[in-house]
């Protein structure tokens, strides 16, 4: 046992480098991507690092979750057992809500104390979740909203370029959808609605598209979790559904994963790697694919990696398509050549740069 001796929060803001007019993400432009990080101090000088979801701005109540709550709870607590370090949290403030801020704070711990788990045995978190060495894993291109055909075009074009054969857009338009299929030669296309369509809207559009193949086609509803609803618009357009990032617990997996092909838990928002695991064995149940979502730059996005490493290493990785500003993960966490880098290290395998990080701090 290593009792945890520290917990703090630290928000910073990474610049980000447009190719040509700004897209929406998470609703609004945005020039910069804010993450909101987990630093762990356990016995033995050991550290580990954390992510929780951050997007909507959503970031201050987490960390405010964080120092108030979460923090103070796991102070004590046993930091080489992640899974139940975190479940007795969540038990003793079972009041507070089984998802929001609380969970995603809980999410961004127990990824931190995954990294101390590794650091103490000696191995990267893929072996030490029972994988083969492995030395990278493929990515896909997650392409912001553009609502704009030439743009769509143009970043589409560019993944191509950078050699993407996986490209996902956000796109709600059938004319967008329709134009950057006209770029794809092979490879796969996805398109994440981002719950935007009403279930007639979402039959009109596939109906309007039904001669563009899509790999899946993820959250086409609104709200995320009718599953009927979900159901009866694979069965009617004979589409592959994706499904899981908005997820409110491991439980809304097991409805879920009977509705949809498949499911996307986010290691940020739903309890960390522990978390990932339980869907894993979900989806393996109901027949489902795993393709967990990733639209970070930090710990989550590393976590991601190590668990796809471990458990399918075949499985693409979520990759933003931005071009960012410098940022404490450094290259750790861009792909090259449509691939991630496993980092070999122990725990998540890539220490930030606490110079750079204390420059780009949020207070």
């Amino acid at each position: 046992m290593r009792r945890i001796l520290a917990v703090e929060a630290i928000a910073y803001r990474q610049e980000v480098h447009h190719r040509g007019v700004a897209p929406t993400l998470a609703g609004v432009t945005r020039r910069a991507f804010d993450t909101l990080l987990v630093r762990v101090e356990a016995e033995g000088g050991l550290t580990g690092w954390g992510e929780c979801f951050a997007l909507y701005d959503s970031w201050p109540v987490v960390r405010e979750a964080m120092r108030r709550i979460i923090g103070p709870a796991a102070l004590g607590l046993d930091a080489l057992d992640p899974a139940g370090t975190a479940a007795a949290i969540q038990r003793r403030y079972h009041g507070l809500g089984a998802s929001g801020p609380f969970l995603h704070a809980v999410s961004g711990l127990e990824t931190a104390l995954w990294d101390i788990a590794g650091k103490a045995a000696g191995l990267p978190l893929h072996r030490l979740l029972g994988g083969a060495p492995c030395a990278s894993v493929p990515a896909y291109a997650s392409l912001p909203r553009y609502g704009a055909e030439d743009a769509v075009v143009r970043d589409t074009e560019e993944a191509l370029r950078r050699g993407f054969r996986a490209i996902k857009l956000h796109e709600i338009r059938a004319p967008d959808i329709r134009a950057a299929a006209r770029c794809m030669d092979g490879g796969a296309l996805m398109v994440d609605v981002n719950c935007a369509w009403s279930a007639e809207g979402a039959r009109q559009i596939l109906q309007e598209l039904s001669d563009i193949e899509l790999a899946w086609v993820e959250e086409p509803l609104h709200p995320p979790d009718d599953y009927p609803a979900l159901a009866t618009l694979r069965r009617d357009s004979s589409r592959v559904i994706a499904c899981g990032e908005n997820a409110a617990s491991i439980l809304d997996f097991e409805r879920m994963a009977q509705a949809v092909d498949v499911v996307q838990p986010s290691v940020a928002k739903l309890g960390g790697l522990s978390a990932l695991q339980r869907v894993a064995a979900i989806a393996r149940q109901h027949g489902a694919r795993l393709a967990p979502h990733s639209p970070y730059f930090g710990p989550a996005l590393l976590a991601t990696i190590q668990f796809c490493a471990a458990t399918a290493p075949e499985t693409p990785v979520e990759a933003y398509f931005f071009d960012l500003g410098p940022g404490p993960f450094g290259r750790a966490v861009i792909p090259e050549g449509a691939r991630f880098a496993v980092p070999q290290g122990p725990g998540l395998g890539v220490e930030p740069d606490l110079d750079l990080l204390q420059r780009l701090a949020l207070p």
